[in-house]
């Protein structure tokens, strides 16, 4: 069941975006969107790694003077839900997610034209201004729509990638390994699964 909390950040998500989508305004879209997600959810959905949102704040309300780590153990619940991808698609998210703001304006702008589809959505791709791991992603439905419905934990993502990215390919590692000794991750006729001596 959601909190009362989660359920005003979701209504105002839905609300800024609508807004945004309309507006001319688009530092303030930004500026809003911005305070909207740091600000929402508080849980322990693996999407939703409030605790390992890698900026800390001070009691006094300032930002601490550096950034905490985040433990490995919280990394590898942050990647887990991709750590299995292929690596161009797993690095081609891990890119996008450090651009949280682009992927909300074109989750919200594919929503908004799904009839688009070959040389007519690539045409109007090149009309939009964002960065091309997002636009690139968009040719991945089922990564893209994850990324985009659950942008506190893209946004954490994009965070740990920045500030720990040798961490958060280590997560990734650490996580194929199980996977590869389980029994879940092998090579097959789409892929080839290969581990290092």
């Amino acid at each position: 069941m959601k909190s009362q909390s989660t359920v005003w950040c979701l209504v105002a998500g839905t609300v800024l975006l609508s807004a945004c989508s309309k507006s001319q305004s688009t530092v303030w879209c930004l500026v809003a969107g911005t305070v909207l997600l740091t600000a929402c959810s508080n849980n322990s959905d693996p999407y939703n790694q409030s605790s390992g949102y890698p900026i800390s704040y001070t009691q006094s309300g300032g930002y601490a003077s550096s950034p905490q780590l985040i433990s490995s153990e919280q990394l590898q619940s942050l990647v887990s839900p991709i750590a299995l991808y292929p690596d161009s698609l797993l690095s081609l998210m891990l890119l996008a997610s450090t651009y949280p703001l682009e992927i909300a304006e074109a989750y919200n702008w594919r929503r908004s034209n799904a009839s688009l589809t070959g040389v007519a959505l690539q045409n109007a791709l090149k009309t939009q201004s964002w960065n091309d791991s997002v636009k690139s992603l968009i040719a991945f439905p089922q990564a893209f729509d994850m990324m985009g419905s659950k942008l506190q934990w893209t946004q954490n993502l994009g965070n740990a990638y920045k500030l720990q990215p040798a961490d958060t390919m280590k997560a990734v590692q650490v996580l194929r390994k199980r996977a590869v000794q389980a029994g879940t991750l092998k090579s097959n006729q789409q892929m080839t699964v290969s581990t290092d001596p």
